[in-house]
């Protein structure tokens, strides 16, 4: 897969310097979600250069990674971006959910969603998003990195807090395309196809 990474990198660098995102209406969630992803895998290769060098991280199922990419996609870039007054359930619904799964308190889970939802309503915009970008993140990667062999724990929570932050900045500010792109792709590149 290494080709997928090298060619969507030309592709982003490309597409970024000659401004097609902006030019080209219709593929502007594929062009940002690809120039996220090679951000993405950028720093996910970083990353792994800290891995010892008997550890390696295991590939995925494609399929499993594809779905797992529309579902998370779906919760974090598309119904917890969401400013609507009508996704109010479920943004609460999702942030309760993450919140628990996070650190297995429900407590935690019922304030976490209850703090986010008191953010996206009464803070401004510009301060609310990157705090919202930020907790998304944090409890991301805790779901990210509780099932992992403790060696690969620094590893996964720097890839997955970055690759967190840049899917929800692309959902922001392209939408639900952008982040989708770059999450199924990155699944691809990570999945036992690799």
């Amino acid at each position: 897969m290494i080709m997928l990474e090298v060619g969507s990198t030309v592709f982003a660098g490309t597409s970024f310097y000659y401004d097609w995102g902006t030019k080209f209406r219709v593929t502007k969630h594929i062009v940002r979600g690809m120039q996220c992803f090679s951000l993405a895998n950028a720093v996910d290769r970083l990353a792994r250069l800290k891995l010892p060098e008997n550890v390696q991280a295991a590939p995925a199922p494609l399929v499993m990674g594809l779905i797992s990419a529309v579902l998370e996609e779906l919760a974090y870039a598309g119904i917890l971006t969401s400013q609507n007054l009508s996704m109010i359930p479920l943004r609460m619904g999702i942030s309760v959910a993450i919140g628990m799964t996070a650190t297995q308190d429900i407590k935690i889970g019922l304030i976490y969603g209850i703090a986010r939802e008191l953010i996206v309503r009464f803070t401004p915009e510009k301060l609310s998003k990157p705090l919202l970008v930020t907790a998304d993140s944090c409890f991301f990667t805790l779901i990210e990195i509780k099932p992992l062999d403790p060696k690969l724990r620094p590893y996964k929570a720097i890839s997955s807090f970055f690759f967190r932050v840049i899917a929800n900045t692309a959902a922001y500010e392209t939408g639900l395309g952008a982040s989708l792109t770059q999450h199924a792709l990155f699944n691809i590149s990570r999945s036992n196809l690799a």
